[in-house]
């Protein structure tokens, strides 16, 4: 169990420590700006709106985080720990006998339930 926990909170410190330094980078980043806005003098460097509509588009260099909950970012012991774990019962065995169609596991166990919940919620949404 100790090492479970010793584990467990070495992950938080390892993704608490990353989004620190996420953090104290966007900063500097932040100061950085500030500086150069504080310098800029409007009556000397006068900017076309023709200019302005030439530049391109801001793209970002940034590589976001895609799917942050996945089976590859899970923590070794929660692996461990489903590993460890029985089965699900086999319940798909019995769909053929359901008048719904649905397959008898999910509702025992629905990985994309709550995706589907979401996306239920936001379909209700956009048509309100």
């Amino acid at each position: 169990m100790g090492k479970h926990a010793e584990d467990i909170f070495g992950e938080l410190f390892h993704e608490a420590n990353a989004f620190y330094l996420r953090a104290n980078s966007l900063q500097d980043r932040i100061d950085r700006l500030a500086v150069k806005v504080t310098q800029l003098d409007s009556t000397v460097e006068e900017v076309s709106l023709q200019d302005i509509n030439m530049r391109k588009a801001f793209k970002s260099s940034t590589v976001q985080d895609q799917q942050v909950v996945s089976k590859s970012s899970v923590p070794i012991p929660v692996k461990e720990m489903h590993g460890l774990s029985d089965p699900p019962p086999p319940l798909n065995i019995l769909s053929p006998y359901r008048d719904d169609n649905k397959d008898g596991l999910k509702f025992y166990t629905d990985p994309s339930y709550f995706f589907d919940l979401w996306k239920e919620k936001m379909l209700q949404d956009t048509e309100d």
